[in-house]
């Protein structure tokens, strides 16, 4: 069934608890890595072991968390349900605790690392080495101006004819300075093709984008007054995670969009990031490990439903495709 009619209907993507269970979790793996820009980077200095441990904890607590609690037969609501136990502001703490394990186990002093270092993007498209792209396009308009006026003068100049009769050798150079007149019309052309092709590079006119509310996600009216700003279209909220929502945004708007990162909306702070990232993968151990899951009926009480979070009225008040 397409998504979007599968969302107007309500219908829940997960068929399983081991669905529900992995869709969950690649969500908040996700959530986390995206959030932690530099997280997959700072993973990737140890093997990929703090990531790896950090999925571990997370499939223990969403486990622990689907035998206990009521009511968590999808991911929207198990994502929930796990961010009311466990906020984002415990993020780092998480992430801070378990890269030192990883540092004692091999015989190193626990380091401190800085949250908003890990925190900030580093994916930027609108970027080229350093430089914002539309600078970069300014300058490279300028100088393949001056390139292609040098190259058209130099060619201009060229002689193709000798007062005495020419030797093979001569003769193959002036038939070849005698084409290159020809095309002297077309060197700015050429030349800003090359300069596109090989440094501007080709930018997609439509950036797909992540915006993540942290503790909740802003309703609909709220998020669409902010959306309108930056051009966004294609807007759909999450049905797999409770404070996410997916849109595509303009090149040309994207880089006052990604300033907007941080930005409070009623109480909620938007981070701000672009899908098309690299992101750790689970073993599929693992994966076989979440979709044969099975919970069964605890023997304590379960969790209790007056763990409400205080901004469900916010997150449960649209969730159709928009």
């Amino acid at each position: 069934m397409p998504n979007n009619l599968r969302r107007a209907y309500g219908i829940a993507n997960e068929g399983t608890s081991g669905e529900v269970l992995h869709a969950a979790h690649t969500e908040i793996m996700e959530e986390l890595q995206s959030k932690y820009a530099g997280l997959f980077k700072l993973s990737k200095t140890t093997g990929h072991k703090l990531l790896q441990a950090i999925a571990e904890d997370l499939l223990n607590e969403m486990r622990w968390i689907m035998i206990k609690a009521k009511d968590v037969n999808t991911s929207y609501k198990l994502t929930k349900q796990y961010r009311k136990l466990h906020p984002h502001h415990c993020d780092f703490s998480l992430i801070l605790s378990k890269f030192n394990n990883i540092e004692r186990a091999a015989g190193k002093p626990p380091s401190g690392l800085n949250q908003d270092d890990l925190v900030m993007p580093t994916d930027r498209p609108y970027v080229l080495s350093n430089m914002p792209l539309d600078k970069v396009q300014v300058i490279c308009t300028k100088y393949a101006k001056s390139i292609s006026l040098k190259l058209q003068n130099h060619i201009s100049d060229l002689k193709t004819t000798t007062n005495e009769e020419p030797m093979e050798e001569e003769l193959a150079v002036q038939k070849v300075r005698q084409e290159l007149k020809k095309i002297i019309p077309y060197i700015p052309m050429m030349v800003q093709i090359v300069v596109k092709d090989n440094i501007l590079q080709k930018k997609s006119m439509y950036y797909r984008v992540r915006i993540y509310g942290e503790p909740f996600l802003p309703n609909k009216d709220m998020m669409l007054k902010f959306l309108k700003k930056y051009h966004a279209v294609k807007m759909y909220r999450s049905d797999r995670a409770f404070n996410l929502m997916h849109c595509k945004v303009p090149l040309t708007t994207l880089p006052k969009f990604a300033d907007a990162d941080g930005t409070n909306i009623c109480g909620a702070i938007m981070y701000i990031r672009l899908s098309d990232v690299e992101y750790y993968k689970v073993p599929d151990t693992m994966v076989s490990e979440m979709l044969s899951f099975k919970p069964v009926m605890p023997e304590q009480p379960p969790l209790s439903p007056s763990q409400t979070h205080p901004h469900d009225d916010y997150d449960s008040e649209w969730s159709e495709s928009w």
